[in-house]
């Protein structure tokens, strides 16, 4: 009979999650890479033989020197064998590939959006969990995979937030969909070094005002510059809005119509004396609408769309925002239309040069292919290559949850680097990942451990994972359509 008795000598092992291996020196919340939980007070270390096993008050969590063999619960004094994970459920089959935290109860869950790399830190948001069940804002070491609370939204200062998040300075800007004063969410500044909390701004469903913002602002000097999915003059359709930071005043810059294109999901983007954007026309389908790439002035002035998308093939419902890489192209990909099996999503470009608008590549949903980008990719200039998730249709082969993609930019050589398996390995891939050094971070919605005592589950509450650039390709296929 194994006990959990036996006092250690030794100091506590702790995780790296980037190396794979116990090291001294890190920091004690590292979590091992299955099985985990967040620690909510200091863990306590006992050895069982020569195996280190990490126990916690009210929750379980294990960080073993060799690989998972034991459960420990402090509730119960027990130690309790399980079969050891394998590879493939561990870190999902991909050689780079490694899950650093799993999203459950006060920590957070569904998290929406992807990670931002500021600070040398990654900031991130879970949608709902949390300690006040309203969401939270949370930042993740990229070294050591440690996980630390921002914020905890209960409701009345905002609830689920959304796409990415903007840091400037010690200040971290960002929105919620819903929650607030009004309950049609907030636009807010969290001081990220002493963690003070306010509330910008009130969306409400009134006269000069948005409602439901889905994604965070960006700045512009000392503006603020977002997107409402509703709100504007048609009330419904939605808008683009400014926030003076010095006056502390918000300002309706546009309000978006059915021939401007619809209820904007993503970020704006500004460049020079402009401020690019997509429209979704989310729910309009049916009128021949499928989406806008549009810009405007600062002001709100000089509104043009550039492109329409067409449907099908072509990409339709725009979901998230653009990126740039740095001269003449914008990027940016489309979800697809709900129902419709030759539209499952593309990556495109367009140049502002010429106005030429590319599908780079078109997902199809078949067997590993993925499909329904809900957000652009991310452009490294070093690779020239673009590098972004899908989350995965029910075209896709049994096992199939979504995937992490690079193509060049000129849409060939498209490759598979990770395919999602659902349940503890992660499942939805959502966001833009984040790029340090050589390795990607992101996060999916679904997956990992769901509750006490259990660990595989179909859906799960989200992870965060790591993936290694330049180590192994599991698929590769070359597609583009013009």
């Amino acid at each position: 009979m194994l006990s959990a008795n036996r006092r250690s000598t030794r100091p506590a092992p702790q995780f790296n999650t980037l190396s794979g291996k116990f090291v001294k020196g890190e920091s004690a919340a590292v979590e091992t890479r299955l099985c985990h939980r967040i620690a909510l007070t200091p863990p306590q270390w006992k050895e069982v033989d020569t195996t280190y096993v990490r126990v916690e008050f009210h929750a379980y969590s294990i960080s073993l020197k060799s690989p998972c063999k034991f459960i420990a619960a402090l509730v119960t004094g027990l130690v309790i064998p399980v079969v050891p994970a394998t590879a493939a459920e561990t870190d999902g089959g991909s050689a780079g590939f490694r899950t650093l935290q799993v999203f459950e109860g006060e920590r957070g869950t569904l998290p929406l959006s992807g990670l931002t790399a500021a600070a040398g830190k990654l900031f991130g948001s879970a949608s709902h969990g949390g300690r006040e069940g309203g969401g939270v804002l949370f930042t993740l070491l990229p070294e050591s995979g440690a996980l630390h609370g921002l914020h905890h939204f209960n409701g009345i200062d905002g609830r689920t937030p959304m796409e990415g998040l903007l840091v400037k300075d010690r200040a971290v800007y960002g929105a919620t969909k819903s929650g607030g004063p009004r309950g049609h969410g907030v636009l807010y500044r969290l001081d990220r070094i002493t963690g003070s909390y306010e509330v910008l701004h009130t969306f409400a469903a009134e006269a000069g005002n948005g409602f439901y913002p889905h994604s965070s602002p960006v700045r512009g000097g000392e503006t603020l510059y977002g997107t409402t999915f509703h709100g504007g003059a048609g009330r419904w359709d939605g808008a683009l809005y400014a926030f003076d930071l010095r006056a502390m005043e918000f300002r309706l810059l546009y309000s978006l119509t059915a021939e401007t294109g619809r209820h904007p999901l993503g970020r704006l983007l500004p460049l020079g004396d402009w401020l690019y954007g997509l429209a979704s026309d989310y729910g309009h389908h049916d009128a021949g609408h499928y989406g806008t790439l549009f810009r405007a002035r600062p002001d709100g002035s000089d509104f043009e769309v550039l492109h329409r998308f067409e449907g099908g093939r072509r990409g339709s419902t725009p979901f998230g925002s653009l990126t740039h890489d740095g001269g003449d192209l914008l990027f940016g990909s489309t979800f697809g239309n709900v129902g419709d099996a030759l539209d499952l999503g593309v990556v495109f470009s367009y140049n502002l040069a010429t106005g030429e608008y590319r599908v780079l590549h078109a997902f199809t949903g078949e067997d590993d292919a993925g499909g329904k980008p809900d957000s652009p990719p991310l452009f490294d200039p070093a690779r020239n290559r673009l590098f972004g998730t899908a989350q995965g249709t029910d075209n896709n082969a049994p096992g199939i949850a979504g995937i992490l993609y690079s193509l060049r930019t000129d849409g060939t050589d498209f490759q598979i680097l990770h395919t999602f398996s659902g349940g503890i390995a992660g499942g939805t891939p959502v966001g833009t990942p984040a790029l340090v050094g050589n390795t990607l971070f992101g996060v999916a919605a679904h997956g990992g451990v769901e509750a006490f005592g259990r660990t595989r589950s179909a859906s799960g509450r989200g992870i965060i994972y790591r993936f290694g650039l330049g180590e192994t390709v599991v698929s590769t296929t070359k597609t583009r359509l013009d």
